[in-house]
């Protein structure tokens, strides 16, 4: 029969064996034979959170044990850390680190490869008013003595929450009707685990100078 010995050279050799019974002396119990590289189960799409770390799976087996390069849509030599196990680390993920990454396992029988979509969350803020624009400050008009909202609608994963300030001061929360007696600058903020957005609404009142009866502050998520 057909067995592998073990070499002082650390290496594998095949032999012939005359019977079974020459078995326990013919094979080596650590002597391996080689084995193709293979990634264990893992995800193929990742959603990363701004700033917080991610681990791209990628854990391989094989004999000898497989050399793992990881081709990557962008350089994140300062970004991410590849670990003994074959996975990668994103360090603090940002934009610059959305798409696809491959991980491919080599050694001297074969290779495999995976591919990985990383896909980052974070504060998708949009306000949804008829506004005009100008340096990041949306201006409202409001016709003299009528009610007035200031919308603020907020999409993000982890769902985000929402507060409102006037000239810093905060206000309450959503839904709220204030009396005000001048003009002045609204702040809507969001924030979740994945940082922070705000943004500004000037109000201002056809005719005078002054805000309507009401001003309701409406934050939609």
């Amino acid at each position: 029969m057909t067995v592998v010995q073990f070499s002082s050279l650390n290496t594998c050799n095949i032999s012939q064996c005359s019977n079974t019974s020459m078995w326990s002396t013919c094979l080596n119990p650590f002597c391996l034979l080689p084995v193709s590289p293979s990634i264990s189960p893992g995800p193929f799409n990742v959603t990363a959170t701004t700033g917080i770390r991610a681990v791209l799976s990628c854990e391989t087996t094989g004999i000898p044990t497989p050399t793992v390069y990881k081709r990557l849509i962008a350089d994140c030599t300062f970004r991410c850390r590849l670990l003994s196990s074959g996975s990668m680390v994103l360090l603090s993920p940002s934009n610059e680190d959305e798409g696809y990454f491959e991980c491919t396992a080599v050694n001297d029988v074969g290779e495999e490869r995976r591919v990985i979509e990383v896909k980052l969350q974070g504060i998708d803020f949009n306000i949804l008013n008829n506004k005009t624009v100008k340096d990041d400050v949306t201006t409202v008009t409001a016709v003299k003595m009528s009610p007035v909202v200031l919308p603020c609608h907020v999409q993000g994963r982890p769902q985000p929450t929402v507060s409102w300030t006037k000239g810093g001061a905060k206000l309450g929360n959503r839904g709220g009707t204030y009396r005000r007696s001048d003009t002045g600058l609204y702040t809507c903020t969001a924030k979740n685990l994945a940082g922070r957005a705000s943004h500004d609404m000037r109000l201002v009142i056809q005719g005078e100078l002054r805000v309507p009866c009401h001003v309701m502050l409406c934050s939609t998520k």
